[in-house]
């Protein structure tokens, strides 16, 4: 999926690199720290998502179509499409909305 992220963005060649979770964890905790100083508490655990956030995640199409009932689609399309609504939101062309809590 990055590659087709970034083809989209232009940089089709650009390098993914998969940070091991010994790393993750260690920039984790950081950020944990930095929460702490500021008296903020993160809502998840980030410590405890570095299972997911250093996966390879993969569901086999067969489970999606069969079991889930999901029609195909154009990924490579989808994820262009979101790609470019993701950079006019940060050029400033679109609108959104905030989902800060008061």
């Amino acid at each position: 999926m990055l590659a087709i992220i970034h083809k989209h963005l232009g940089v089709p060649d650009k390098r993914i690199i998969t940070i091991p979770k010994f790393l993750y964890r260690l920039g984790m905790r950081s950020i944990i720290n930095e929460y702490k100083e500021k008296g903020l508490e993160p809502g998840l655990d980030p410590i405890g998502l570095v299972e997911i956030m250093t996966r390879q995640a993969f569901i086999d199409k067969r489970t999606i179509v069969e079991e889930l009932g999901v029609e195909g689609d154009d990924i490579d399309r989808a994820i262009g499409e979101s790609v470019r609504l993701c950079m006019e939101v940060l050029d400033g062309k679109q609108q959104t909305i905030s989902m800060k809590g008061e």
